[in-house]
């Protein structure tokens, strides 16, 4: 990236993932630190991101190493996780996204009312308890949205 004039001033925000764990800690500052020093990226346009995250509501007190580098070199430590969560992988069975998913206004219920396959029936009720995990996920990526910088960004 360093052989791209100008390749970080187009990314306008960094994002980090980073598990639980020392050595992805240690991984993650040590990103955080060649973004700064090897391509200058401002630190308010860098976020770790907690991903993967057995439970997040619980609090993120594992972190406490990556929080406080965030408060003294001034990037963005997001306080919101992205849950660990097995059944997340059905929605790589699926082409479209997550949101698309969630968005899904077909009404499953009122198809297996009138529906006598019983394959079919299964499979709508397969695609509705897909939509759900979806709207609960997508309220988390919501929620990790406005809870950082993402949340400012032009969509433009």
């Amino acid at each position: 990236m360093r052989d791209i004039d100008g390749f970080a001033d187009r990314i306008h925000c960094w994002i980090i993932p980073c598990k639980e764990s020392a050595g992805v800690m240690n991984d993650s500052l040590t990103t955080v630190k060649d973004l700064i020093e090897k391509l200058n990226v401002d630190p308010n346009r860098i976020v770790i991101l907690p991903n993967a995250i057995e439970d997040p509501e619980e609090g993120l007190d594992g972190f406490w190493k990556i929080a406080n580098a965030a408060k003294a070199i001034k990037f963005h430590f997001c306080e919101v996780a992205i849950p660990q969560n097995p059944k997340f992988d059905v929605f790589n069975e699926d082409p479209r996204t997550v949101i698309e998913i969630a968005t899904d206004s077909t009404d499953y219920d009122a198809m297996n009312a009138t529906e006598t396959d019983p394959e079919k029936r299964y499979a709508n009720t397969q695609a509705s308890l897909l939509r759900r995990r979806a709207r609960t996920l997508a309220g988390r990526l919501h929620e990790v949205w406005t809870k950082s910088p993402l949340d400012s960004l032009d969509p433009t």
